[in-house]
């Protein structure tokens, strides 16, 4: 299932994200794909995606995914306050879509019995919290709890220049034969860290994303 919002109300422009999810859908058979989202530009059809991203809709469909891939601005609450105010406002944080947010609470409301696999190519989506080190309430742990087996996620902002190449080195490799295996993913995103420091690219570019696996 793909998700993809370009352009969600207030926030900046996110030009990548239709590049990133065509590397997406050429490395997926088109028959697995549910996809929701931005349409690419008018001379390339197999980026066309479903007219706009409305939360409802999305949700409507997670139940029925087992591989999701989010493109999207992130946004991750905390607070200061309590370890209670936190766990309150992080249950808000969630994935910035046309017309309103799909966050963490949504997730936990819904049954996923297929979850298996998401990339949340969003800012800030394994972020904690510094004053709450004992808590992981963030959107990459929560969607553990819902039942994906294999997170990918970042810890701090991602350039949008790079989705397109950490989803081309993850896609490729987990669809290049065989099962699906999320014990790929490392390898799959080490790949795509090497080639984007080969070009001298600083750790705060290709040190952001990381995968979140359960035991």
């Amino acid at each position: 299932m793909l998700v993809a919002e370009t352009n969600a109300p207030n926030l900046i422009p996110l030009p990548s994200v239709a590049k990133e999810i065509a590397v997406v859908k050429s490395a997926i058979p088109s028959h697995s794909i549910i996809s929701f989202g931005e349409s690419g530009p008018a001379d390339s059809a197999e980026v066309q995606l479903v007219h706009s991203t409305k939360t409802q809709d999305v949700i409507e469909a997670l139940p029925q995914a087992s591989i999701v891939h989010l493109a999207c601005h992130g946004d991750q609450h905390d607070t200061k306050d309590s370890a209670i105010g936190y766990a309150s406002e992080a249950l808000k944080s969630g994935f910035c879509l046309r017309d309103g947010n799909l966050t963490i609470l949504h997730f936990l409301r819904l049954g996923m019995p297929r979850a298996f696999f998401v990339f949340l190519s969003a800012c800030e989506s394994a972020k904690g919290d510094e004053t709450q080190i004992d808590e992981s309430v963030h959107m990459a742990a929560a969607l553990m709890f819902c039942g994906f087996r294999s997170v990918v996620a970042t810890m701090w902002n991602m350039d949008d220049l790079d989705g397109p190449e950490v989803a081309k080195a993850i896609y490729t490799e987990l669809f290049k034969g065989g099962p699906f295996n999320p014990d790929d993913i490392p390898y799959a995103l080490d790949a795509a860290v090497q080639t984007m420091r080969s070009r001298g690219l600083p750790p705060s570019r290709w040190a952001t994303v990381g995968p979140v696996q359960a035991n």
